[in-house]
């Protein structure tokens, strides 16, 4: 192996994804989450679908038939499984999903996708032993290509009616749709207030949204939306009396056409990195935009400076990669990693796979070299595929 692969390692290694933390105790170090969680709820009629996941992100690779095989039984995201809690029974064609809470896993093919439910959802990615009889419901569909990529891995519940929607995934280069069904009538009346809850200030250029709760409102034009954050939240609709002094930040963004119509108003945040997104408006032939950024490095910097009298073995790790990724002391990093390792043991082939691109990091390529090829033997005793090809790949 040559020194121009380890030179090259801090592009290949996966970016940590944005916004929420890692939930922890007071004791722990805080970063960023690799896929961060998202759980929203969706009602359609009167039945509430509440999805809960971790969303995972393209980072420049190559996602299905690479970093997610075909025609194997996939956990739905990443981290802990991916659930989904249905208040109603569904109704996808011929197939019923009965109210409940199911985890959902993914066989995906070339061609199609089997979605599956599955009645045990306290998994950590695909259950040890595969149990038949846990299985509610299998569904099939065609698999559609997307017209650019789509970075970061979405769930979401669209094409809405009063008795019926349809449950989307979709991620790099394709999508898949299951539409269903539900046995019920149509809710009256008006909505309340959009609404959005931010955990610390948002970025958008030289605007600031300090973090809070805001009633979201809008003002569109043929070419262009002003998005308007205002204070209270409690309203059914439009103020019957505006107060500008509850405006607390005021948004441009130019109208982007749509290739196709979009049926559901959809509000996402998309193109998810460390330390920025963007919050994306689309309902019919056009699309809005508004790109923010966070002060992510201050928060995870605190968090870790704060923390190093006492660490575990999970903080120097987490300080180390971090320290990785944003390129800040590799030597640092090399010392909490070091101790990482020797707190938890060699087993931790995660670990030596940071030390390792630590020390290739500080042209240590012998060393480099050595770290790899204990994380690829720890990473065979635990079968993680994804570690032992990332490692033979760099030895």
């Amino acid at each position: 192996m040559n020194s121009s692969m380890f030179l090259n390692w801090k592009s290949l290694i996966s970016v940590y994804s944005f916004i929420m933390l890692a939930t922890t105790s007071y004791t722990q170090v805080e970063t960023p989450e690799l896929s961060p969680r998202c759980k929203f709820t969706q009602t359609v009629g009167l039945t509430d679908v509440v999805v809960d996941y971790s969303r995972p992100s393209k980072r420049d690779r190559i996602v299905f038939g690479n970093v997610v095989p075909y025609n194997k039984v996939w956990r739905l995201g990443a981290n802990k499984n991916s659930t989904i809690d249905v208040s109603s029974n569904l109704y996808f064609g011929s197939d019923t999903l009965f109210k409940g809470r199911y985890a959902l896993f993914a066989t995906p093919s070339e061609q199609s996708w089997e979605l599956i439910f599955y009645d045990e959802t306290s998994n950590w990615g695909t259950p040890d032993t595969w149990d038949e009889a846990k299985v509610a419901c299998r569904l099939k569909s065609n698999v559609i290509s997307l017209t650019s990529p789509l970075e970061t891995m979405t769930i979401s519940i669209d094409d809405i009616g009063t008795k019926s929607a349809t449950l989307n995934i979709a991620w790099d280069q394709i999508s898949v749709s299951y539409p269903f069904e539900l046995d019920t009538k149509s809710q009256v009346g008006a909505n309340k207030n959009s609404t959005i809850d931010i955990s610390s200030d948002l970025y958008f250029g030289s605007d600031t949204l300090f973090k809070g709760t805001y009633a979201l409102f809008a003002t569109p034009s043929e070419q262009s939306w002003e998005l308007i954050f205002y204070d209270e939240t409690s309203n059914w609709g439009t103020p019957d009396t505006w107060d500008e002094a509850k405006v607390a930040c005021r948004l441009k963004s130019n109208v982007i056409s749509l290739t196709s119509p979009l049926e559901t108003m959809t509000i996402s945040i998309d193109d998810i990195s460390t330390r920025s997104a963007s919050l994306n408006i689309a309902w019919d032939q056009i699309r809005v935009s508004y790109p923010f950024e966070l002060d992510t490095k201050s928060q995870v910097v605190k968090s870790i400076e704060a923390v190093m009298a006492g660490p575990s073995s999970s903080d120097y790790y987490k300080s180390a990669k971090y320290y990785l990724m944003e390129g800040l002391d590799a030597e640092k990093a090399l010392v909490w990693i070091n101790q990482a390792i020797e707190l938890r043991g060699p087993s931790a082939y995660w670990m030596t796979r940071v030390q390792a691109e630590l020390y290739a990091s500080l042209g240590k390529y012998p060393e480099a070299i050595a770290a790899a090829k204990r994380s690829l033997e720890a990473a065979k005793k635990s079968d993680s595929s994804r570690y032992m090809d990332m490692n033979e790949k760099s030895i």
